[in-house]
C-alpha cells in the first residue's frame, strides 16, 4: 500500500487544497440549526447523523452517481482518459472497478449517513449567512462554530470521514476525473506496486467519495463540508444507531459522540475544544436564548460560557424565512 498522504494527494487534490485554503484563511465550519437542537448537542455530547434519503435535496447522492456514470465510457465506448490512466497501472482494471462501483451504487444510495456542516470564513464571523439562516434556522436560529482542527483526525474508528462538497455537473466531473488521471500518470510507478485488489479498492474509495459530495450547483452558496459514514462498507463501535420520528417520518440516524477516544486517535472533538463561538442568529426571542445556551455550554465543560454566545440581531422577519 502507498503512504497514505501520497494517496490523497493523487485522489483527493481537491479535497486537499480547500481543507488547506479554509484552515490557512481562518476558516471554521458552521452548524446551523435551532436553538433546541443546539442545546441537544451540548447536552448530550452528540450529533446526529441523518440518512441521505431524507435531506433537503431530493436528488442527494443519486446526482452524484448520474454525474459519474456520465464521466465514464458507456459499454462498447472507449476508454476515458481517466480510465486509460487506471489501465496503465493495471491491464483492463477500469472494467473491474467499474463493475465494483455498479454493484455498491444501490446499497450506498440506501445506506450513506451524513452531517453537513458549513465553512465559515473571516467575512462570516459577525452574521453568519443569511441564506443559511433562512433554511435551517427555524423560529431561533443558531450556529454552533466550531474549530476545523477535527479535519485533521486519521482514524477508522469512526468509521466516519469529513469531506468538501463539489457543486458539480457531469462536465465538471469528468474535468475532474482528468485531473487525477494526471496525478496516476504522475506517480505510475508508485501506483504499479499496490496489487490489483488494493488499487481497485482504492479508486472505489475515491469514487464513492466523489458520488456521494457531489451536488447540484445550485446548492453552492452553502459551501458545505460532510461527515459520511456508510455502514454497509464500514461499521465501527463508536458510531451507534437509533431511530426516531424527525418531521413526522420514523428513520434511523446515526450518533457521533462529542468525546475525545485519544487511545482511539480521536481527539479535539470534546465541546470544549470544538465549539469555538454560538452566534444566535434571526429570532423573535433572542433574549431569551442567552441562560439556556449559557448552562448548555457549562454543562459540556466549555469554559466561560458567556464568552462564546453572540447575537447578531439580524432584522429578519419570521415569516420571511
Amino acid at each position: 500500500m502507498i503512504d497514505i498522504e501520497l494517496y490523497q494527494q493523487i485522489f483527493f487534490p481537491a479535497a486537499i487544497e480547500r481543507k488547506k485554503y479554509l484552515q490557512a484563511h481562518g476558516g471554521k465550519l458552521a452548524y446551523y440549526t435551532d436553538a433546541e437542537t443546539a442545546i441537544k448537542i451540548l447536552k448530550n455530547r452528540e450529533v446526529w447523523m441523518r440518512d441521505t434519503r431524507v435531506m433537503n435535496d431530493a436528488n442527494e447522492v443519486w446526482h452524484g452517481f448520474e454525474c459519474l456514470f456520465n464521466a465514464l465510457a458507456k459499454e462498447g465506448s472507449p476508454p476515458s482518459p481517466f480510465e486509460d490512466a487506471l489501465n496503465s497501472v493495471h491491464s483492463g482494471v477500469a472494467e473491474d472497478i467499474k463493475s465494483h462501483l455498479r454493484a455498491w451504487a444501490p446499497g450506498l444510495i440506501h445506506d450513506t449517513y451524513i452531517t453537513c456542516l458549513s465553512e465559515h470564513s473571516p467575512a462570516d464571523y459577525a452574521y453568519g449567512r443569511l441564506s443559511m439562516w433562512r433554511a435551517y434556522g427555524g423560529k431561533a436560529g443558531v450556529a454552533l462554530i466550531f474549530n476545523s482542527n477535527f479535519l485533521n483526525l486519521r482514524t477508522t474508528a469512526l468509521a466516519a470521514y469529513s469531506s468538501p462538497v463539489y457543486y458539480f455537473g457531469p462536465d465538471e466531473v469528468k474535468s475532474h476525473l482528468a485531473s487525477v488521471a494526471a496525478n496516476i500518470s504522475n506517480n505510475i510507478e508508485t501506483l504499479k506496486e499496490c496489487d490489483r485488489s488494493s488499487f481497485v479498492g482504492m479508486v472505489f474509495q475515491m469514487l464513492r467519495f466523489l458520488a456521494v459530495c457531489t451536488k447540484h450547483p445550485a446548492f453552492r452558496e452553502e459551501q458545505e463540508w460532510r461527515i459520511i459514514s456508510s455502514p454497509a462498507i464500514e461499521k465501527g463501535d463508536i458510531l451507534q444507531p437509533a431511530y426516531f420520528c424527525l418531521g413526522g417520518i420514523p428513520q434511523q440516524i446515526l450518533k457521533i459522540p462529542l468525546r475525545n477516544v485519544p487511545d482511539q486517535q480521536i481527539t479535539g472533538i470534546a465541546p470544549a475544544e470544538l465549539v469555538e463561538k454560538i452566534l444566535v442568529g434571526p429570532c423573535e426571542y433572542s433574549d431569551t436564548l442567552f441562560q439556556p445556551l449559557c448552562a448548555a455550554l457549562s454543562d459540556a465543560e466549555v469554559e466561560d460560557p458567556g464568552s462564546k454566545i453572540r447575537f447578531t440581531n439580524i432584522p429578519l422577519r419570521q415569516n420571511q424565512r
